[in-house]
């Protein structure tokens, strides 16, 4: 039981005590460091681990250079990233997506972008039945309630344009890029479109393209979160170097294991999992020292290039340590598309067709 007889209104001893925590913690840390360090160090280094050479690396300035020069200011890289906005009213959902690739034009700052735009439009479920269900719960009835809230449809369709956001992200990145070279953010593969999110169509669609980007092998994908587990080895990375831990196979069968992927998908999601899951390459790295670490994936046989290509390009970026071309497009995306000038143009829709429909009353009346 919480007791709040210990709870303290003194900020400086509430400080002090923080700044003990803190000091404490971090003196931890630094005795983990090493052992961490040295975990890292005992990777097989340029041999082959499940296919693909695990190992500690430290490129050149030269090297990393080389990547800027060749690859990234000719505009040989194209990043995508994709923004939604809502609206939702008068029975009716109205999701736009808007997905932008962009790529650098020259070491003078100079880029370009491309714009692509999707309109989405689904109309709710039956609200009489979601009334009756909320009802029924809070007035503690559950055995007369039908379905869970949780799996009502409006819940599924939010699970959907999860899944849609996703896949024309990937989408446009692999059929619209013009680069050799393409540079997404988070997973390739993610939850969302292994399992259709309840959609065997779609989740066939999905896997198709999925097996078509992990194909074209020149991607590398970069995980904006800094909180997954794999970056605890990140953590004690220098600057400027990257490690390869192996391929994204043990992790993507822990979903299906886990039970995030239901049995009637199991078969065919396995199947996809056993020839691609290893050629999916995953490493941590470290762009400069006031970054933090990034988790990075890319295909087995250009492993290295990638972590080159995502460190090359976070090094413009000194505090975020994030790939530069992301950030360009997720900036653009967000302008491009407003939530709060969606809103304002379905509204004044809204009160146009209230406008009309007041006249048409008042013609009928007369």
């Amino acid at each position: 039981m919480l007791d709040t007889s210990r709870w303290q209104l003194d900020e400086q001893e509430s400080y002090q005590r923080l700044e003990q925590e803190l000091a404490t913690s971090r003196k931890r840390y630094r005795h983990l460091q090493a052992a961490l360090r040295q975990q890292l160090e005992q990777l097989p280094t340029g041999r082959k681990g499940a296919g693909i050479e695990l190992g500690l690396f430290r490129p050149t300035a030269e090297e990393v250079r080389a990547q800027q020069r060749g690859l990234l200011f000719p505009g040989h890289v194209e990043a995508g990233a994709a923004w939604q906005a809502g609206y939702t009213a008068h029975l009716l959902d109205v999701t736009s997506i808007v997905v932008v690739l962009t790529s650098y034009h020259g070491p003078s700052g100079r880029w370009s972008r491309r714009l692509f735009r999707r309109d989405l439009r689904q109309r709710q479920s039956d609200p009489l039945a979601l009334a009756e269900a909320l009802m029924r719960r809070y007035h503690r009835q559950p055995a007369l309630a039908p379905a869970p809230l949780d799996a009502m449809p409006d819940r599924l369709a939010r699970l959907a344009r999860r899944g849609i956001f996703a896949y024309a992200e990937r989408a446009v990145l692999l059929d619209q890029g013009r680069a050799p070279w393409r540079l997404g953010q988070g997973m390739p593969t993610p939850l969302e479109l292994l399992t259709g999110v309840g959609s065997s169509e779609f989740r066939q669609a999905s896997l198709a393209l999925l097996a078509r980007l992990i194909e074209h092998q020149r991607v590398v994908f970069v995980e904006r979160a800094t909180n997954r587990p794999e970056l605890v080895l990140g953590e004690v990375l220098a600057a400027g170097e990257y490690a390869i831990l192996g391929t994204a196979a043990p992790l993507l069968e822990r979903m299906v294991e886990l039970g995030e992927v239901a049995l009637g998908q199991a078969r065919e999601v396995r199947e996809f999992l056993r020839q691609y899951g290893p050629q999916i390459g995953v490493g941590v790295y470290r762009a400069t020292a006031t970054a933090p670490a990034r988790l990075f994936y890319g295909h087995r046989e250009r492993i290295h290039e990638a972590a080159l290509i995502a460190l090359a390009d976070s090094l413009l970026q000194e505090q975020e340590g994030f790939p530069l071309l992301l950030d360009l497009a997720s900036t653009v995306a967000r302008e491009a598309l407003p939530t709060a000038t969606l809103a304002r143009l379905m509204e004044s829709i809204a009160v146009r067709l209230d406008r009309e429909d007041s006249l048409a009353i008042d013609v009928d009346v007369r």
